[in-house]
């Protein structure tokens, strides 16, 4: 629960991990590191890791790229990531 701030329910972590937890702002998508490639007509995921964006290949369907991002957040950031989709997180 995201609103239980007893000690119990805290963990530690660095500015740098808190911060994964950020909300996604504006974009061409609902969907965390992606969004609508013009050129390429497809839409593409990307992450980023410290000051460096990683691309992370080009999909057909926004569903795609988005569990494409949840895979890079999971294996980057662990159990700090804050992916598009809930099941991502089992």
């Amino acid at each position: 629960n995201g609103l239980d701030c007893r000690r119990e329910n805290l963990r530690m972590a660095t500015g740098t991990q808190n911060q994964a937890n950020g909300p996604s702002r504006g974009g061409t998508s609902d969907f965390r590191g992606v969004a609508w490639h013009k050129s390429h007509k497809k839409w593409r995921a990307y992450i980023q890791c410290g000051r460096k964006w990683k691309h992370l290949g080009y999909f057909a369907s926004e569903d795609e790229a988005a569990r494409a991002y949840d895979d890079a957040a999971a294996e980057l950031f662990g159990e700090f990531a804050a992916p598009n989709f809930q099941e991502t997180l089992t």
